[in-house]
């Protein structure tokens, strides 16, 4: 069995493209060509939340609410300092190095 991807496209809606397919299973077949022969067995369309400029909404959403979100395809490479940040802000402290990511960098009432 071999698991392949993953395809990214800025869409409002999850549809599985077969141009996004064909690319995973292109870049697949160069490194490994037996994948050709293969069985296509099962496919899958999830969403990546990204905000509006691409960076994290990572802070105090209002009391008692902690946003760590919208890490788009970063998500997984910033697991350990989104972490980390989480555990400082419901500690009560707020990092300096926080607020390019404030959600409230958004709040157009400011």
């Amino acid at each position: 069995r071999l698991v392949i991807g993953a395809s990214s496209q800025e869409r409002d809606d999850l549809v599985l493209t077969a141009g996004g397919v064909f690319r995973l299973l292109e870049g697949a077949v160069e490194v490994l060509p037996a994948v050709e022969e293969m069985e296509l067995v099962e496919t899958w369309v999830g969403q990546r939340p990204a905000s509006r400029d691409h960076a994290p909404l990572i802070g105090l959403a209002g009391r008692n609410v902690v946003l760590a979100t919208g890490h788009y395809r970063h998500g997984i490479l910033l697991a350990p300092v989104t972490a980390e940040a989480v555990a400082r802000l419901v500690g009560g402290e707020t990092p300096d190095w926080l607020a390019p990511f404030a959600p409230a960098r958004f709040d157009t009432h400011a």
